[in-house]
């Protein structure tokens, strides 16, 4: 099992790296938008 195991952990590790990677890309692009959304609203409500 610990064998099996460790295989799992090491074919999944890239492919975590891959997807936190694309997790962070897409928070990054929303954060800009979030941004400006907020922005956006203060400049109309003023």
């Amino acid at each position: 099992m610990a064998n099996v195991f460790e295989q799992a952990l090491d074919v999944g590790e890239p492919k975590r790296l891959l997807i936190f990677g694309a997790i962070a890309e897409a928070a990054a692009s929303e954060q800009p938008r979030a941004n400006w959304d907020g922005h956006s609203r203060r400049s109309h409500s003023t």
